[in-house]
């Protein structure tokens, strides 16, 4: 919350974002495998405070270790070496609280199927048989992946998530 000097109102405002990139590497300003208290105080200062941090319960013999919020970004943490690491991110239905967050492309939540193919061309790979619904992948140079949901598999089906990074709770 900011404080108008000049009424002493209460006002929202949306954190910038500035250079939070999705990207198959991490996030633009932080990559996969940097330390987490550096990579959180990172997004901190562009996205606003986390909105939750919570281990994961649910995830007790997998790698990962907690999920720390902001707002419909998910940032998963795992330890590795004693040390705790970025690994992987998700993101959700935008919420209002944060930017929009986007690809290099222009890629974000909402974006229609045909967009992520004029976007992405061959390097997309749609997952049309995945028992979780329709999902695509889309490979880099390096050889990492970006990937997501799609609400369906028509050009005006849009994309519901995107996600990155390697992580697993299988036991």
């Amino acid at each position: 919350m900011a404080r108008s000097a000049t009424s002493g109102a209460t006002t929202s405002t949306v954190p910038s974002g500035q250079d939070v990139v999705l990207a198959a590497d991490g996030l633009g300003v932080v990559t996969f495998g940097g330390e987490a208290g550096v990579v959180l105080t990172e997004l901190a200062t562009r996205l606003g405070p986390p909105t939750d941090d919570s281990p994961l319960s649910s995830c007790p013999r997998g790698e990962i270790d907690r999920v720390v919020q902001f707002a419909e970004l998910s940032v998963l943490v795992a330890t590795a070496g004693g040390v705790e690491r970025f690994v992987a991110w998700d993101l959700g239905p935008p919420s209002g609280a944060l930017p929009r967050l986007a690809t290099a492309e222009g890629i974000s939540v909402g974006a229609s199927l045909d967009r992520l193919r004029v976007a992405y061309g061959t390097r997309l790979e749609l997952l049309l048989g995945d028992p979780f619904g329709p999902g695509f992948e889309i490979e880099v140079a390096s050889g990492d992946r970006l990937g997501g949901t799609l609400t369906g598999s028509g050009d005006t089906d849009t994309v519901a998530t995107i996600s990155a990074g390697s992580a697993s709770c299988a036991a």
